[in-house]
């Protein structure tokens, strides 16, 4: 990669790299919408926040991320209530 006059490493590809994340993140949700329709009828706007906030980390601000955690969290103790209720 050629540097330039001060002598940082330029980035030729970030919109690549933009979509390769942007892929990644939208198979890593698929199989919560998968979960949310059949066995544990969630939802939907828990996944749908969690998605949107992981693709604005991806694209917007990193910062977005914290909700994202917070969506996934939140999203998995709904998941294991619904699991304890439908056990007991």
């Amino acid at each position: 990669m050629p540097d330039t006059a001060d002598g940082a490493r330029m980035n030729w590809r970030p919109l690549g790299r933009a979509l390769v994340r942007t892929a990644l993140v939208v198979l890593a949700m698929a199989p919560v919408f998968a979960l949310a329709s059949y066995p544990a009828e969630l939802d939907l706007l828990l996944p749908l926040i969690a998605l949107k906030f992981a693709l604005a980390t991806v694209w917007l601000v990193p910062l977005s991320g914290w909700v994202g955690i917070g969506g996934s969290v939140l999203l998995a103790v709904q998941m294991t209530v619904l699991g304890m209720s439908d056990a007991a």
